[in-house]
């Protein structure tokens, strides 16, 4: 199929480079695409000092970078621009843009409840999709899903690992995370975590008030996995376990890398079944942190091994950017699984 005329650019925080990488995917398709980091810099202190900032200070001290941005994305010339999980883009570059003859659109990484300045920029919007069912229900935002991103030829692997863990140790990870290691001993199963925080002075700062917790200090790494580790890891595990970060409903990306490497998906997210196509259910087991032990033997004990195609495509980035240039282009938002039934994922948009 010919690619769309267009030329996007992508404005959100640089986390993990999923943003970068989307730009690149889009590149790769014959539309040319840009990212620009929202953040003037990702050194740990800046980017501290933006977040714990009040918004009108965020936005006085950014107020000339995201000039500059603003000028770059009229200046190559962009046809459409894509926001991620923006906090602090401000409404006045927005209106530039808009002037321009520039259209927009919005894809919400993250809940409403976490991230409400993003909510501000709706009405700007040609659409607005996202990844929660909570707030696509609530705001009629379209469903789109997250993705995989990992090479699926890893789905093969012979699995060496009961468990793994990794993500980004904030919220109530650790004190999930400390009952799933204690079962895992007593029950002797193997367990692999890749576990990362930025800062191990502000890790323990955050947790002060967990004792409980504060042995875990020791186990994140400050430096981010590469893909490739996470991918390897995964492949391994018979189980990934997945902890949902509080006040959003959306399955993460673990969930879907997980799943299209063949592993079982244990997960405290109480949405994750509405997220996903009833064939993968199987794949996916809640976890009740009141019991844990029951919940991990329950997971492994289901079947894990590589899917159908049709299915890898729901998990993949192919469908993820098919529903991305749809919301750019305005059009339908239709996903679909080749010799699967059709799956609409849409809802009425703002």
């Amino acid at each position: 199929m010919q690619a769309p005329e267009m030329n996007v650019a992508i404005v959100g925080p640089a986390f993990f480079g999923y943003l970068r990488r989307l730009a690149d995917m889009l590149t790769s398709r014959g539309i040319p695409a840009r990212f620009y980091d929202e953040f003037p810099s990702n050194q740990i202190l800046t980017k501290i000092t933006l977040r714990y900032s009040s918004l009108a200070v965020r936005q006085r001290a950014t107020r000339a970078y995201h000039e500059q941005i603003t000028d770059n994305i009229i200046q190559s010339g962009a046809t459409h621009v894509l926001f991620g999980t923006i906090e602090m883009f401000p409404h006045h570059c927005i209106r530039r843009l808009r002037d321009s003859g520039i259209v927009m659109a919005r894809y919400a990484w993250d809940s409403c409840a976490n991230k409400p300045y993003a909510k501000t920029l709706d009405p700007f919007m040609r659409g607005v999709a996202s990844f929660d069912p909570d707030d696509c229900q609530r705001e009629g935002y379209r469903y789109v899903p997250l993705f995989s991103s990992l090479p699926t030829d890893l789905s093969n692997t012979a699995p060496d690992t009961d468990f793994f863990y990794c993500a980004t140790f904030h919220s109530n990870r650790p004190m999930v995370i400390a009952k799933v290691i204690d079962a895992c001993e007593r029950q002797k199963w193997r367990l692999k975590l890749m576990l990362f925080f930025h800062s191990r002075k502000l890790w323990y700062a955050r947790f002060a008030l967990h004792p409980s917790v504060w042995h875990l200090g020791k186990l994140f790494s400050s430096t981010p996995f590469t893909l490739n580790e996470i991918a390897v890891a995964t492949a391994r595990a018979r189980v990934v376990v997945d902890i949902h970060h509080n006040g959003q409903s959306g399955l993460t990306m673990r969930t879907f890398e997980a799943l299209s490497l063949g592993t079982v998906i244990l997960t405290t997210n109480p949405m994750a079944l509405v997220g996903l196509p009833q064939p993968l259910h199987e794949r996916v087991v809640l976890l009740d942190p009141m019991n844990t032990s029951a919940s991990l033997a329950q997971a492994l004990a289901r079947p894990r091994g590589p899917l159908a195609p049709e299915w890898q495509y729901y998990l993949s980035a192919d469908r993820f950017l098919d529903q991305i240039i749809a919301l750019l282009l305005g059009t339908e938002d239709v996903v679909e699984t080749r010799d699967a039934p059709t799956f609409e994922t849409s809802g009425t948009t703002p």
